[in-house]
């Protein structure tokens, strides 16, 4: 491995450091080993960096402020592993029961704490370089939380970039996205009351069943059909709930979730309207009350075209591998959070066209990775902060 910036040592730090990252995992909002683990690294490197801890739960931040006033830069990265049971054998592997990084979660950190390093030797000397280290982003928690301390803290950005790595591209290529990166979503929970009566007399209760089956239907033809919504819109239903376990009993009770998205806000606001609005319908022609509830709420991730910009130059300077994405994410990522007052991109970063995906019970960041990442980081500060 070879970085621009770093030293053989360092990088050999950063690997150690994501190894043992990997080895003991933490779920979203339980992240505060790992959030130790962090700032005493980043207090280690950087002595003079401004440490900010538990913003938003187990939330970290690295700050390094110039001399001078200029451009205020933030770099996010995440904390916190999956629920997900590691199989992979390696010497790393999670010592955590049924929790495990991967989705590369102790990659993104290490590469972070590689640009704390340089950045320790050579601060900024205009403007500020922020290193934001997230909580709960697993179940789109913990930037909604950081953003709202950071302004009671009066703390912003002008600019705002992260990066996730990709397996299935080369490693090491930037994926850049012209627009939307990733999609707005919310989970809809709608609950069905009706009757329950014996099972012999069905006709004596106000069932759920059939107003649940019909809901679905109607919610999988009205993503199918033309004209309706300007761009990709999609409906995933994730779980369905009806009565008990009880065979003498004619359910009367029942629960529907379900996941949407879309490319644009108008298209999912329209889609949720019309999909509830269909299912009341439906509910109330076999005379049961329904109610809903929304959950884990995803703006859409949106690149500004000048933090595009700025990506593009940092990725050609290090003669990088740069490609364009042909269609934005379907997946959702709460970094948009950061996005409302800052120009704001999120790229994704080749970890190997035979890497195992990311969630895989075998996956491992790719520690080749790093000193790609902390090179791209270093070359978009010296960017951004030169203007």
């Amino acid at each position: 491995m070879n970085s621009r910036y770093l030293t053989p040592q360092e990088l050999w730090q950063l690997v150690q450091l994501r190894r043992a990252l990997h080895a003991s995992p933490e779920l979203p909002d339980q992240e505060a080993k790992t959030a130790e683990t962090i700032a005493a690294f980043c207090r280690k490197a950087a002595p003079r960096a401004q440490i900010f801890e538990n913003i938003g739960g187990h939330g970290v931040l690295a700050r390094f402020q110039g001399a001078k006033s200029g451009i205020d830069l933030m770099i996010r990265c995440e904390l916190d592993a999956l629920p997900i049971t590691e199989t992979s054998q390696l010497p790393h592997a999670s010592q955590t029961p049924r929790t495990a990084h991967s989705c590369g979660h102790d990659g993104h950190m290490a590469i972070l704490c590689g640009v704390a390093l340089y950045l320790a030797a050579h601060p900024p000397q205009n403007g500020s370089v922020t290193l934001l280290f997230q909580p709960a982003e697993e179940i789109g928690e913990g930037a909604r939380r950081m953003a709202t301390e950071l302004r009671s803290l009066g703390i912003s950005f002008d600019y705002a970039f992260a990066l996730h790595n990709l397996p299935g591209a080369p490693l090491g290529e930037v994926i850049w996205y012209p627009e939307t990166y990733a999609a707005a979503s919310h989970g809809l929970e709608v609950e069905f009351l009706g009757k329950t009566a014996h099972a012999s007399e069905p006709h004596n209760a106000i069932t759920p069943t059939f107003a649940v089956m019909e809901t679905i239907q109607a919610w999988m033809d009205l993503i199918k059909t033309p004209g309706v919504f300007s761009d990709f819109v999609l409906i995933t239903i994730i779980n369905v709930e009806i009565g008990e376990v009880a065979y003498g009993t004619t359910p009367g009770h029942g629960f529907l979730r379900a996941t949407f998205r879309g490319f644009r806000q108008d298209d999912l606001d329209k889609l949720h309207q019309l999909a509830v609005t269909q299912m009341e319908r439906i509910a109330a022609t076999h005379g049961i009350k329904t109610t809903c509830k929304i959950h884990d709420i995803f703006p859409a991730t949106v690149n500004h075209p000048d933090a595009n910009k700025v990506i593009l130059s940092a990725a050609r300077s290090l003669g990088l591998s740069i490609r364009q994405a042909t269609a934005p994410l379907a997946g959702s990522d709460d970094f948009a959070f950061f996005t409302t007052n800052s120009k704001a991109a999120f790229i994704d970063l080749g970890a190997g066209v035979q890497h195992l995906p990311i969630h895989d019970s075998g996956y491992d960041f790719p520690d080749a990775l790093i000193p790609v990442g902390v090179d791209l980081w270093i070359a978009v500060i010296h960017d951004v902060l030169k203007k």
